[in-house]
């Protein structure tokens, strides 16, 4: 797990470019403090040291130094994670074929990968087997692959890098041409901001997705004019600074429905085996849900089995709190005898000292506050307790189904009458009416859906009303895709667009600001291909979402946890803890460009209860941080 930053060029690279790739990848330092490289290629490649480079290639030059011409280079930092030796150096290179790789990220299968790959191995990294698969196969070793990632690949017979990300976009990858013939790319959006101004450009429509839906990272375009990102499952070739195409190299394929949801279980537990895979400990967070404590009860059991303990951290509140998940965590904990566990309370006075961080770091806005639980969490585990890798839950309710108020409406759409009814009376025939009721929308035709923004959105009546005019076109896009087929067509939208690369982004960026690797088991994509493939009926069945899961840790968990049907999401306090930050950016220029200022300012006469007026919050604290790159732009 690792940064890095590329250049290819029209032009030869010279002495101020190097000194620019230095700069951005030292702007990575976070995601990387263990170790830090640089390769140039005039086509032959030549290796350079910068000021962290481990004591063992001390004997390189600086990168400051380098004064031959280059139509690429390549700057790195490391953080070690599997094999820590100078072996596991990047960026590497192919002895035989003269290949250079970039990668962040783990391909948690390189052990099953590696007898089938021609030698001889230097190392116990993953990084040389990836290397020699794609020196070997190219492009298509990429499905071969079982991972999260995002890398550059110097390919020298055709003189040309390849771009690549992981299927469902654990791994960020971000591009920005310059005028000069310049092609840069960066695991993080700062080290492209850091080349100079940005070209002027229109994000309004970004914005008005953002403000009605809490969409972002859905689209290559980012909220900085200039600066796209390959979106996931996606490849391209970059030759001297001109990209072709990208190309989408993983879709998932369509099966046929699985027999029955009995392999569930076991393709989790070996996702979570294959994610334990590591040469420092790892540890697990925990809340009192299911999902998190189903892979710390796979988890338990494989690292008991070697003598070894796991360590679980969990976001907690006061007793009697409305979210406190105390008394389900204890109970999964008495049946976890492997598990070291740390209960960490929220604090709102560190919310709102942390807050303006968590902006920084996100580098873009993002639609909910509750990220900032995991945020301060992580920022504990590595500060006390030294742990580089961590197991988190996400993907599962993209998976299974776990959004009820979502889902529902979509499967009863399609649901025959007897299934209907059979849903209603077992989820109760008042629950059914009301989540009924809030996708009732989605039946009507698109003029009137959006003659009901204004009470279904709250922020939609705060919006100007050409401004919210403008854009309407977008609503009936997207509501296509999210509501115009099956559920399992809901939820691989979004799986692959609308939720979780955005929470993927999330989780990558607060854990890496804090050196620390997010691994995620939900997204083994055996087990996603298995699950999505599934029949309705195993993602509700008697009145309970995520029904397969539920069935498969039945006799893992305790039922309290198994079967409670209430869904409290991680951080769920920290969604109204927003009133001070919002009365910080009532005037800001950019929220006062699309928001008629006296209903907003009505709104702030109050505390904000209402979860959706976080938006606004989030796109002006957005505007605060990242004010003078856009200023530029302007």
């Amino acid at each position: 797990m690792c940064g890095f930053v590329t250049v290819s060029s029209a032009a030869p690279l010279l002495h101020p470019d190097y000194l620019r790739l230095e700069h951005a990848t030292g702007l990575l330092r976070h995601r990387g403090p263990d170790d830090e490289g640089y390769l140039t290629l005039s086509p032959a490649p030549h290796r350079f040291r910068g000021r962290d480079t481990i004591a063992q290639l001390h004997h390189l030059p600086f990168l400051a130094d380098a004064g031959s011409p280059s139509i690429a280079a390549m700057g790195f930092r490391r953080l070690a994670i599997l094999d820590l030796s100078p072996a596991g150096h990047q960026p590497m290179l192919h002895p035989g074929s003269g290949h250079a790789l970039a990668f962040n990220g783990e391909i948690y299968n390189y052990q099953e990968l590696r007898p089938a790959l021609p030698g001889p191995f230097v190392s116990g990294s993953d990084t040389e087997v990836l290397l020699a698969a794609l020196a070997l196969h190219g492009e298509d070793a990429l499905p071969r692959l079982n991972g999260m990632f995002a890398f550059a690949l110097w390919d020298p017979r055709s003189q040309s890098l390849l771009l690549a990300r992981d299927r469902f976009g654990e791994k960020q990858l971000y591009l920005r041409p310059l005028p000069n013939g310049q092609l840069w790319a960066a695991s993080e959006i700062g080290p492209l901001l850091s080349l100079g101004p940005l070209p002027n450009g229109d994000t309004d429509a970004l914005c008005w997705d953002f403000l009605l839906f809490g969409l972002a990272d859905h689209t290559e375009q980012t909220f900085f004019p200039g600066i796209r990102q390959l979106l996931p499952g996606h490849c391209l070739r970059v030759h001297a600074g001109q990209p072709q195409p990208p190309r989408r190299w993983y879709r998932i394929p369509r099966l046929p429905a699985p027999s029955g949801a009995g392999h569930l279980g076991p393709l989790l537990a070996d996702s979570v085996r294959l994610r334990l895979r590591a040469d420092v400990p790892v540890a697990s967070f925990l809340s009192g849900g299911l999902d998190s404590s189903a892979i710390v009860s796979f988890a338990d059991e494989l690292l008991g089995a070697r003598g070894l303990r796991l360590r679980t951290y969990s976001n907690v509140y006061p007793a009697g709190h409305p979210f406190d998940e105390t008394p389900r965590i204890h109970a999964i904990l008495a049946r976890l005898p492997h598990t070291a566990p740390q209960l960490l309370p929220a604090d709102r006075n560190r919310f709102e000292a942390g807050l303006a961080a968590l902006v920084r770091c996100q580098e873009q806005p993002f639609h909910n506050a509750s990220i900032f639980a995991s945020f301060s969490l992580l920022a504990h585990i590595r500060q006390h307790d030294g742990i580089k890798v961590i197991l988190t839950g996400e993907g599962s309710d993209e998976l299974l189904g776990g959004y009820l108020r979502v889902h529902l409406p979509v499967l009863l759409r399609h649901a025959s009458p007897a299934a209907l009814w059979n849903n209603a009376r077992a989820l109760g025939l008042s629950s059914t009416a009301h989540h009924l009721a809030k996708g009732a929308a989605a039946w009507l035709p698109a003029p009137l859906r959006f003659g009901l923004l204004r009470r279904l959105r709250p922020v939609a009546a705060l919006l100007r009303p050409d401004f919210l005019t403008a854009y309407r076109h977008r609503a009936a896009d997207w509501h296509d895709q999210w509501t115009g087929g099956t559920l399992r067509d809901r939820l691989e939208a979004d799986l692959t667009r609308f939720n979780l690369p955005q929470l993927l982004r999330h989780l990558d960026r607060n854990s890496m600001r804090v050196s620390l690797e997010a691994r995620v088991p939900f997204l083994d994509h055996r087990l996603v291909e298995f699950a999505l493939n599934l029949p309705d009926t195993d993602r509700f069945r008697h009145g309970y979402s995520k029904y397969a899961l539920r069935a498969a840790m039945a006799h893992r968990l305790p039922p309290e946890v198994v079967w409670n049907p209430v869904k409290l999401g991680f951080g769920m306090a920290e969604q109204t803890w927003f009133t001070a930050a919002a009365r910080q950016v009532e005037d800001n220029p950019l929220l006062l460009r699309y928001l008629q200022p006296t209903a907003w300012r009505r709104v702030l006469a109050a505390p904000l209860r209402e979860q959706s007026y976080w938006l606004p919050v989030s796109l002006a604290l957005w505007h605060q941080e990242f004010a003078h790159p856009m200023e530029q732009a302007a």
